[in-house]
C-alpha cells in the first residue's frame, strides 16, 4: 500500500505512515504537514486538527468539552514525530518495515471493535 501511495508523490515515511492508518480502518488521518494532506484517497479522510473538529462538531459527534480535550491533548503532547520518525524509519529498509508490519498484522488481526467517533 505505501508503494501504491508513493506514486502520488508522497515521501515514504509518510506513506507508510498513511499505509498503516488505512490498514488500521482508520476514518481519519490527522497532519499539519500540507503536502501530506494533497494525498487524496476514498480509504481515509486526511484533514487539518482544526478540520477533524470542525467536522465532528458539525456531525455532533464531537462536542465543546470532547473538542477542548482534544485540543489539550495536541498542545500538551511533547512527542516529537518527526525525531521518531527519523529514528525509527531511517534505520531500516522499506523490505524490514514492509515485514515488521506483516508479523504485527498477523500477531495482532484488526478485530472491528475500535471505537469510532
Amino acid at each position: 500500500k505505501a508503494a501504491e501511495i508513493m506514486k502520488t508523490g508522497v515521501k515514504f515515511k509518510d506513506a507508510c505512515h498513511v499505509a498503516s492508518a488505512i490498514y488500521a480502518r482508520c476514518e481519519y488521518f490527522i497532519s499539519t504537514d500540507v503536502r501530506l494532506l494533497k494525498y487524496c484517497t476514498e480509504e481515509i479522510k486526511m484533514v487539518t486538527p482544526i478540520e477533524f473538529i470542525t467536522e465532528m462538531e458539525g456531525d455532533e459527534q464531537m462536542g465543546i468539552v470532547e473538542a477542548e480535550h482534544f485540543i489539550s491533548a495536541i498542545i500538551r503532547e511533547k512527542f516529537d514525530y518527526t525525531k521518531w520518525q527519523r529514528d525509527y524509519f531511517d534505520a531500516k529498509t522499506p523490505e524490514e518495515i514492509s515485514a515488521e508490519a506483516s508479523r504485527f498484522e498477523a500477531a495482532q488481526p484488526f478485530a472491528g471493535k475500535a471505537v469510532r467517533l
